[in-house]
């Protein structure tokens, strides 16, 4: 991917760079912590949600300062006489593109996705986007991009993330159906 021709494939560039050269050790370990950040981001996208508290990044298992500081801002906020940190992604395109991730991702062998918070349902993320929530646009044309085969590809070589075949025929039988 010499040249990025895509919103998708820009990030995924970004992502296979930030990979390369910041994340020293524990390839394994960032395999875990991107499937949690793809579930919080996804969360986030669903509550129109930015700013993370502390305790949801612990609550995900991302309380890991090295990968964290890769992709999401720390500020600290006064909330009346305590003072307390919260997390939001760097850009909010990379927060719907993880979220776009969560629904694509291939669960690692041995890692049980976290369906505390949402379902894996593209079905329903399309639905939703078509009937009320034009705010999901950005994470919709996100999705598509990821289940192009470059794309695809790019994400197992790149970054080391396997991306699901059957979120792309949700995604044809989506826009099958539209008038």
């Amino acid at each position: 991917l010499a040249c990025s021709k895509t919103t998708t494939q820009m990030i995924m560039f970004y992502l296979s760079w930030l990979m390369k050269h910041r994340v020293s050790n524990a390839w394994q370990n960032l395999q875990q912590f991107l499937h949690k950040l793809c579930s919080l981001a996804a969360d986030g996208i669903w509550k129109h949600k930015v700013l993370f508290e502390e305790k949801e990044i612990e609550d995900q298992g991302l309380n890991q300062p090295q990968l964290l500081s890769l992709f999401l801002n720390e500020k600290g906020l006064e909330k009346g006489t305590d003072h307390v940190n919260v997390y939001s992604f760097s850009h909010l395109h990379l927060q719907e593109l993880f979220a776009a991730m969560f629904y694509v991702l291939e669960d690692q062998d041995g890692m049980v996705s976290d369906s505390r918070i949402l379902a894996k349902d593209v079905n329903m993320l399309l639905e939703s986007y078509h009937t009320s929530r034009m705010d999901l646009n950005v994470t919709v044309r996100l999705l598509f991009g990821l289940v192009n085969p470059k794309s695809v590809e790019y994400a197992d070589e790149g970054i080391g993330c396997r991306i699901s075949l059957q979120p792309r025929e949700d995604l044809l039988r989506w826009l099958q159906t539209r008038p």
